[in-house]
């Protein structure tokens, strides 16, 4: 009898401390991925300043921009900031991204109207200093035109 009491209790000990161990596992991981959907809610929303691009004339020196803008708040920092461009540009006008703005410069050598979309998207992979992965990025579009004379 002793060494069935003993065997009985060791066994039941040994079980309830499983239990709270996967009881526990679980407890974690679902705090875990409620933190990072918290994150993720709370994240950066990019703006696009909403502008009417000046026209450009053949053969003469184009230059002009779009701004966005974005607020970091609670802790996020934002590590990559993309953009595309979707549509037609006219000839001989490049884009590039300086700060927190897209520049279009060149000289345009085809006339007429080109409609294009812009697409600026924040990748905030950090909230305070932990990684959160890229699910945190969020992103803006708008459309816009170039009227070449």
């Amino acid at each position: 009898i002793s060494l069935f009491y003993e065997t009985f209790f060791r066994t039941t000990s040994c079980m309830k401390n499983n239990l709270k161990i996967i009881v526990l596992s679980l407890f974690l991981a679902l705090i875990s991925s409620c933190s990072d959907s918290i994150r993720c809610n709370n994240s950066i929303e990019p703006k696009l300043i909403k502008k009417t691009l000046a026209s450009g004339n053949l053969f003469t020196s184009y230059s002009e921009f779009i701004a966005f803008d974005y607020t970091a708040s609670n802790g996020y920092a934002v590590h990559n900031i993309y953009y595309t461009i979707e549509g037609s540009l006219p000839n001989s006008v490049a884009h590039q991204k300086i700060d927190n703005r897209i520049e279009f410069y060149g000289i345009p050598t085809t006339g007429g109207t080109f409609n294009f979309k812009v697409k600026v998207t924040l990748d905030s992979k950090s909230y305070n200093g932990e990684d959160v992965g890229s699910d945190c990025s969020s992103s803006t579009q708008k459309n816009y035109k170039i009227i070449i004379n």
